[in-house]
């Protein structure tokens, strides 16, 4: 079995892996012509992260989640719109996004770094702001479906 200190550094490591991983992708697109989808993803990044960070601001001057003995995770929120923008940038790696968000999950329960209550309310809250906000940039980047093949198109020169 692992030991604390190397399962610290795994959860250390995943929010960077993440990162760095979505900045790649993000350039990738920019690079094979896809510059439209890039600004999207990339205002999909920015939108979630101020929603993630925002709501951490709140919940520090105002102690929303203390008030009801809870803890607001930044780094649940912060996975959480990091797995969500790649299972918008590489849809047929969703499942194992998805399992890898919820594996981090269960690593940060298991060192006892949040109860399952801090988790999953700061996923609700970081989901009921942060979804409608995806939607309505598609919208704004003229993707009306999760389909980017009508994007294509349009930014071929």
């Amino acid at each position: 079995m692992l030991n604390y200190a190397t399962l610290d550094a795994i959860a250390d490591a995943y929010i960077p892996l993440l990162a760095v991983l979505v900045i790649v992708l993000i350039a990738r697109a920019g690079l094979m012509r896809r510059g439209p989808l890039r600004w999207l993803y990339v205002s999909v990044l920015i939108c979630g992260l101020i929603v993630a960070y925002s709501l951490g601001y709140i919940d520090a001057t105002v102690g929303l989640w203390s008030s009801f003995s809870l803890d607001y995770s930044t780094h649940t929120a912060v996975a959480l719109v990091l797995v969500i923008l790649l299972n918008i940038v590489v849809k047929r790696y969703w499942p194992i996004c998805s399992i890898s968000l919820f594996c981090y999950f269960g690593l940060m329960l298991y060192q006892s770094y949040h109860s399952v209550a801090d988790i999953v309310t700061t996923v609700i809250a970081v989901s009921f702001l942060f979804l409608p906000t995806v939607i309505w940039l598609y919208h704004v980047f003229g993707v009306a479906t999760s389909d980017d093949a009508r994007f294509n198109r349009h930014d071929r020169p």
